[in-house]
């Protein structure tokens, strides 16, 4: 499980270094960003999951996007919005 974890996380460093380069989070933002995800990856993929852990994570993905919307308003135009 651990690899897996870890396997994970390490898929995301260029993705994380991408968004400080451009200016959307600090170093100090991220690096929390990353412990959080960190932590919800390993109750995700332990044997039984709870309904509860699922839902906490998608609540720290959605205010995570929010975060980011918010950081940047560059962002809006890459966006296209489906009416």
């Amino acid at each position: 499980m651990a690899d897996t974890v870890r396997y994970h996380m390490e898929e995301m460093v260029p993705e994380l270094e991408d968004l400080q380069r451009r200016g959307f989070f600090s170093a100090a933002e991220l690096k929390q960003i990353a412990a959080k995800r960190t932590n919800f990856e390993y109750l995700l993929k332990r044997r039984a999951p709870l309904k509860a852990d699922f839902l906490r994570c998608d609540m720290f993905l959605h205010k995570f996007v929010q975060r980011l919307f918010e950081n940047s308003s560059s962002f809006e135009c890459c966006v296209s919005v489906a009416s």
